[in-house]
């Protein structure tokens, strides 16, 4: 077959084939995904170099939707509310502390607004306010607190008799203490949590919940605990600690007085439904630990100054230093 043949034969194929329309469009999409692809690679690139240089640079992204309009970036992350000076001010990423105009306890945030106890009134979440209040706890569901008279109110408004000191509450329950006993109320009933051996009764110290798991201290052990009442682990030391929202994490650190006795310095992550563990560097004595909107927060004390510490599964970063140790997490 000569040239001339191959080529008229080539035409002749390519004439029978019916060639589809471009989707403008899909292309245009296409197009965009790929140069968003490479503009990723390029910054994670650059964020390996800065991290080697020890120094960190933060570029808000040119944000695009599908079909190339820009649209806002996200907010940044919700600021921290902290103690200081019997006033609540809100920490910045920047490091920069702002006020809130509140005063007293902090209970917590819920739906981005700051909840705190102060003098029997709780504030918060938004413009409410209610008197006569002597403890609240607040979760991803709301508020919930004990008034004067004893009674219970739970995030949905219902309320509940009791006839002891509420010390704990969560999404899954609430928690009673009356003498050396801790009992849990909930969906399932109400269950005594047996924190001592032997038919002993230990001391509570702070008590948390956190999704199913409730948390208890009590004379220099950790002890964590479903809402039914059994216990699912217990350790030695780790009193400064703290369960994750969702039950998964008991986070803790080694204050001054575990350091001194011999306990390692540091922050240890605890899987509650695997019991292993995960270590993270931190040099200084705990004197608190807290979640915050899924952040994990570490307030560390050395000397006479405080530190504030964001913390995750491979390291801690300082957020505020302050030297004379007016900076609390409550």
């Amino acid at each position: 077959m000569t040239i001339p043949d191959i080529r008229e034969t080539l035409t002749a194929v390519r004439d029978s084939v019916p060639v589809p329309p471009v989707d403008q469009v899909a292309f245009r999409a296409r197009v965009r995904g790929a140069r968003r692809r490479r503009v990723a690679v390029r910054a994670i690139g650059v964020g390996t170099a800065a991290a080697v240089l020890a120094a960190v640079v933060t570029v808000a992204p040119r944000l695009v939707d599908a079909d190339g309009q820009q649209v806002a970036a996200q907010s940044a992350a919700p600021r921290i509310p902290v103690a200081v000076g019997g006033q609540v001010r809100l920490l910045g990423d920047d490091g920069e502390l702002t006020g809130s105009g509140s005063t007293g306890t902090i209970v917590g945030t819920v739906d981005g607004d700051v909840v705190t106890l102060d003098a029997g009134v709780l504030s918060g979440p938004g413009d409410s306010r209610t008197s006569g209040v002597v403890a609240a706890y607040a979760s991803s569901a709301g508020v919930t607190y004990q008034s004067d008279d004893l009674s219970i109110t739970l995030p949905d408004g219902r309320t509940a008799p009791a006839d002891d000191p509420l010390v704990a509450a969560g999404d899954a329950g609430w928690v009673t203490q009356h003498d050396r006993v801790l009992t849990v109320h909930g969906p399932a009933g109400d269950h005594v949590l047996r924190l001592g051996s032997d038919g002993s009764r230990s001391q509570p110290g702070t008590v948390e919940v956190g999704g199913a798991i409730v948390a208890v201290t009590a004379d220099g052990t950790v002890g964590l605990y479903d809402v039914s009442g059994a216990r699912r682990a217990g350790f030695l030391g780790g009193v400064t600690g703290a369960i994750s929202p969702d039950g998964a994490t008991y986070a803790y650190a080694a204050n001054a007085e575990e350091r001194a006795a011999g306990m390692r310095p540091g922050l240890v992550l605890h899987d509650v439904a695997t019991g292993t563990t995960r270590g993270v560097s931190l040099g200084q004595d705990a004197v608190d630990l807290a979640w915050h909107d899924g952040r994990l927060l570490v307030l560390t004390e050395e000397g006479t100054s405080r530190t504030l510490w964001e913390c995750d599964v491979l390291a801690c970063r300082s957020l505020v230093t302050a030297a004379d140790g007016d900076l609390s997490l409550r």
